[in-house]
Order: C-alpha cells, then structure tokens, then sequence
C-alpha cells in the first residue's frame, strides 16, 4: 500500500525533543505537587528532598526549552537532546549555577540573590533572597536533604514552616508550563509556516 503524503511526513524535530521536556517538567511538576500537599512537621524530610528535587528539574526544564530554540528542525533529536545534555552535566545540582544560567527566569521569580550557606557545620542549604522579602527562602542541598549530619557537609538544622518556599515552588512550575506551552505553540505555527 503506498504511503500518503500525510503518512510520509517526518515530525519536527524539535517538537519531538519538547515531547522529552514536557514529560521532564510533569516529573519537577508532580514533585511540586506532592510538597504542597505534605505536612510541614510530620513529613519534612520528604518534603525537603523532594522541594529540591523539583526546584532542580523545573529548571532544568527551562533551560531544555531555551537550548532547544537554539536549534533548527534540520537537525536530529540526538544533537539537540545531547546539547541539553551536556549543559545539565556542566551545571549539576547547583541551584545558584541553575539559576545563574537562565537569567530570565530568575527574573521574573524575582530572585534579588541566591546563596549556597554550607560553613556553619549546621546548615546545608540554598538561601533565596527575593524582591519584597525581609527574609530569605531555604531550599536543602540534594545531599544534606538526605543525609543530614552525615552529609559531607553536616545538616542538623531545619525550619519547619515551609508557606513561602511551597508558593515559590508552585510559581516556578506554573511559569515553566507557560514557557513550555510557549514553545509549542511557536513551533507549531513554524511548523504550519514551512509546509
């Protein structure tokens, strides 16, 4: 049976890259989701891990997007999704390089500072300074939101009350599915351009 034209027609490249950083934002997403339902004082510890889970992917997402425009759909899913790649290894789990390398997102959460607090033998943690805000957001590393005092850098000390860091969370992932739907819509309509 011959192939139709509809049939023989190739996605776009980068929409099929987007699919993969949809599906990135739905796991930073749904960690999100799972903080904001959680008890601040009987589940903490998970909460804690899994806030800076989110915060991690949401990001990450952001930036999936931002290497993805770079690209044309003349090249392959690989190269694009192998750029991505790569700028996830170069900037790791720091949330300070996180933020640093996307500077719009920054922006619009209204992040004045973000500052890695790990000196005290106490605290592990990131320090969100924001527009409006006498006192800062505490995010835990990766690592001491898992370890605590058997982290390489000792974590023994946790504020419970989570309201301001669970409305950031929330934000960053409501901002980042806009950008992402964005992205859609752009290539769509590119997409719809160039047949």
């Amino acid at each position: 049976m011959p192939e139709t034209k509809q049939q023989n027609k190739k996605s776009p490249t980068r929409l099929l890259v987007m699919v993969n950083v949809r599906y990135l934002w739905q796991k930073g997403n749904n960690f999100a989701k799972v903080c904001l339902k959680m008890n601040d004082s009987d589940e903490i510890d998970s909460k804690l891990v899994l806030s800076t889970l989110a915060i991690e992917i949401l990001v990450k997402s952001n930036i999936a997007v931002n290497v993805c425009k770079k690209f044309k759909d003349n090249n392959s899913v690989e190269e694009i999704e192998n750029a991505i790649g790569k700028k996830f290894k170069q900037i790791g789990h720091n949330l300070v390089k996180l933020f640093d390398s996307i500077q719009d997102l920054k922006k619009e959460m209204n992040i004045i500072s973000i500052e890695r607090v790990n000196k005290t033998g106490f605290v592990d943690e990131y320090r969100f300074m924001l527009v409006n805000e006498r006192l800062p957001l505490i995010f835990k590393t990766l690592e001491a939101s898992r370890y605590g005092g058997f982290s390489s850098n000792r974590d023994i000390l946790t504020i419970v009350n989570r309201t301001k860091e669970d409305i950031f969370l929330e934000r960053l992932s409501k901002i980042t599915n806009n950008k992402i739907k964005s992205m859609f819509e752009y290539l769509k309509k590119d997409n719809d351009i160039n047949n």
